[in-house]
């Protein structure tokens, strides 16, 4: 009958084990070296799902919550939650360097786009299916944010997700270099 509980606390330890390893996973940052013009980041991003749609930036980030993120698919399908994506990139160049963060999504009710500027402190932007086209971040058939990645540093950028009940959420996030990502989208209407 003592086998029994080991086993229990041996289930209990590897959980707390893959946990750790789930958030060590993000500790390595997306390496944006200059010469790149695009680069794919649906597998390099941990996701949160939050049911209600009511935590905040600052919740995300503390501990208590931030150990929550995991790695999962980022098309989790029809559901009312909202969905928390953060990312890790670092900018190799060696000065600040202009990037378009792509959502893959055209259909949210609500994108929210959180990144760090030079001094640290997190900027927002916020793009919608329920608001005019003039004010997304950028003009784009998809949600596209621009954001500035300082030289040397690792920063965490944050994405926020929430869909309207019939849509699915089906995210499939990249970083384009501005230029690269024009030429990409007029290649998709010419064909």
């Amino acid at each position: 009958m003592a086998v029994i509980p080991i086993i229990f606390a041996r289930l209990a330890l590897l959980c707390v084990l893959l946990n750790g390893l789930s958030a060590l996973a993000q500790t390595t940052p997306v390496q944006v070296r200059p010469g790149v013009q695009s680069i794919d980041l649906t597998t390099d991003g941990l996701v949160l799902e939050d049911p209600d749609g009511n935590l905040s930036l600052d919740e995300v980030r503390s501990t208590a919550v931030g150990s929550r993120f995991k790695r999962a698919s980022f098309t989790p399908g029809f559901t009312p939650s909202a969905f928390w994506f953060r990312f890790t990139l670092r900018n190799e160049g060696a000065t600040p360097d202009i990037w378009w963060l792509d959502s893959g999504d055209r259909f949210m009710q609500e994108v929210d786009l959180f990144w760090p500027d030079a001094s640290g402190a997190y900027q927002r932007q916020s793009a919608s299916s329920t608001r005019p086209f003039s004010e997304r971040p950028l003009p784009t058939s998809k949600f596209v944010f621009p954001i500035s990645l300082e030289p040397g540093k690792a920063v965490e950028i944050y994405l926020r997700a929430r869909p309207m009940g019939f849509m699915p959420v089906a995210f499939y996030p990249s970083l384009w270099k501005p230029e690269a990502h024009k030429e990409a989208a007029n290649r998709v209407r010419l064909q």
